[in-house]
């Protein structure tokens, strides 16, 4: 459907980063276990065996403990553009993540067609759906 910048948020005035062994903070702030963007972070961040996971159950959490100067903070883009942080965090691209939406192919609700339809208006194209 769509493609996501993951991102590293950082603290402020935190120096740039080329990989995990430049982080100054103790750990990475994500969400839940099972969370792809987790995954991606914490694979990116095995270099690094002083780092910790934080698991944290919002976005909004994430960016508080970034706030903190103690966690980087492991988000969408998008996620970090609507939420109007109030400065300029330093972030780090992690990866372009593939958004797919899935459907089982004898089974498209109501609902769902709803939400094709939504999204393929939102982003001005016909969506292309991968069965299953």
């Amino acid at each position: 459907m769509f493609v996501e910048d993951l991102l590293l948020v950082l603290p402020s005035g935190h120096p740039a980063i080329r990989s995990a062994a430049d982080l100054r903070v103790g750990s990475i702030a994500a969400l839940e276990p099972g969370c792809t963007y987790r995954r991606i972070a914490e694979s990116w961040a095995c270099k690094s065996s002083a780092l910790q996971t934080t698991e944290l159950g919002s976005y909004h959490a994430i960016l508080a403990s970034v706030a903190t100067g103690n966690a980087a903070g492991v988000m969408p883009k998008s996620v970090l553009d609507l939420m109007h942080w109030p400065v300029t965090a330093p972030t780090h691209q992690l990866a372009a993540v593939d958004t797919i939406l899935v459907y089982r192919k004898n089974d498209r609700p109501s609902a769902f067609n709803a939400f094709r339809e939504v999204l393929g208006t939102a982003k001005g194209r016909d969506l292309r759906l991968a069965t299953q």
